[in-house]
């Protein structure tokens, strides 16, 4: 079964929320290219759908940063999250960059700022 990319990427941050907290990160901002789920996160919607049901467990979960924001960002100004995604696609094992950044990931990233600077 085909999962819903609202509901994916409700797993991904949610996912990545559980692994900042783990790393004692006290605020998130978080960016999506998925508006339906921003808006039902910063809404607070309550149903009983799984998609409902994660974004109960991320407000949930949102708490327990000091600053825990969600914006909507289009894909187009959002290459280094896309890029992350299908890297970690292929990933077995975890990957950390404690010190320094891959150069494709600096580069997507100079190429997000510079486009939502324009």
């Amino acid at each position: 079964m085909m999962k819903d990319a609202a509901i994916l990427e409700a797993e991904a941050i949610r996912s990545a929320m559980l692994k900042a907290l783990e790393e004692w990160w006290t605020s998130l901002l978080i960016h999506s290219d998925c508006k339906c789920l921003v808006d039902r996160i910063n809404h607070r919607c309550i149903g009983l759908s799984l998609l409902d049901m994660l974004v109960d467990d991320i407000v949930h979960l949102s708490r327990s940063f000091w600053r825990c924001s969600f914006i909507f960002i289009g894909r187009e100004h959002n290459r280094t999250s896309h890029g992350l995604a299908k890297f970690a696609i292929n990933l077995i094992d975890e990957a950390r960059w404690e010190l320094d950044f891959p150069v494709w990931l600096k580069n997507e990233a100079h190429k997000d700022v510079l486009a939502v600077c324009q």
